[in-house]
């Protein structure tokens, strides 16, 4: 199915459920393959009592040759309408495709950044808006993490300096639930050379899942 120009009459199905990723739930939490972050805080609700919340939010991620990372992490800084200081590998590339970028790209429209950024122990990577959001879904970025203007807009306005962040490479999900044994498969990044069909036998089989019957 083309992304763009689907056609009509294309059967478009919409997932209603979708499976966490085997790690700790907390902080901040990217699935690079499903190009999915979700966020774990524990709050109170109404009557004052502690309770978990996940929001979840589609993605985008590292271009093919400029791969996000995988790994932990913590958020150093917040910033609201960033400058973004270009690194020379960014420059050098633009250069090369007769498109130069300045070494410091200053707040508004023209900012690849958006409007919130958020800094992370990783050097040189963060979470941020877009100006691009049709980016948002695919490998579209350097290596960051790109959300939708408004998502990203939400998640600054919760997220701490010194929240942890992981940065996980998990294609296969799967979880049961009333019974029902789920499965959740993504297509694996091009340069990670995965078996998928291994990966998903691992997953139906594993010793945890089979613990939960």
């Amino acid at each position: 199915v083309d992304h763009w120009l689907p056609g009509e009459g294309t059967p478009v199905y919409l997932p209603t459920h979708m499976i966490m990723p085997d790690a700790a739930l907390e902080g901040i939490l990217v699935t690079v393959p499903a190009l999915r972050l979700w966020f774990f805080t524990n709050e109170k609700n109404g009557a004052g009592e502690p309770q978990r919340r996940v929001t979840t939010h589609p993605i985008g991620v590292g271009a093919e040759g400029w791969a996000t990372p995988y790994g932990e992490a913590t958020v150093t800084q917040k910033a609201r309408d960033p400058v973004w200081y270009v690194p020379a590998s960014v420059r050098k590339e633009h250069a090369e495709r007769g498109d130069p970028l300045p070494a410091v790209v200053q707040p508004g429209p023209d900012n690849p950044l958006g409007r919130h950024a958020l800094a992370l122990s990783l050097p040189g990577y963060l979470i941020h808006g877009t100006n691009k959001p049709a980016g948002v879904g695919m490998r579209s970025s350097h290596g960051c993490i790109r959300l939708y203007p408004q998502d990203v807009e939400a998640l600054f306005e919760r997220v701490t300096r010194g929240t942890k962040v992981r940065l996980v490479n998990q294609p296969v999900l799967a979880g049961w639930k009333d019974g029902q044994l789920y499965l959740e498969v993504h297509r694996p990044l091009a340069e990670d050379n995965l078996d998928l069909a291994a990966q998903v036998e691992k997953e139906k089989f594993s010793d945890q899942l089979l613990k939960l019957m």
